[in-house]
């Protein structure tokens, strides 16, 4: 499994904002989707958005403490982190995605 965060300016805005390094967000993130893929009703697709024709996906992580809601998409076992956000409610985080160049 290979995670790569896609740089966004929201992206940054929210990692600067939460002291967030992108070891921590890609540890934290393979260590909670390894514990969800057992349990695959927590992934669930962001409303039809894709980046770039890849269909997102989201899920809720804990990290220090604190819950995030992450997007991601997945292309050949590869995992690419499009936004993490303390917006948990689903439709404004899905708001939040439209911001992203490339989301559609």
């Amino acid at each position: 499994m290979d995670v790569k965060i896609i740089k966004n300016k929201l992206l940054a805005k929210k990692m600067h904002h939460f002291h967030l390094s992108d070891d921590l967000i890609i540890s934290e993130f393979e260590k909670n989707l390894n514990q969800y893929l057992k349990q695959p009703y927590k992934i669930k697709p962001a409303n039809g958005l894709c980046y770039n024709h890849n269909v997102l996906k989201e899920f809720k992580m804990l990290v220090n403490k604190q819950f995030f809601r992450v997007a991601y998409y997945e292309d050949n076992q590869n995992y690419f982190i499009v936004l993490v956000s303390d917006t948990l409610l689903k439709v404004a985080f899905c708001k939040e995605l439209h911001k992203i160049d490339k989301v559609k």
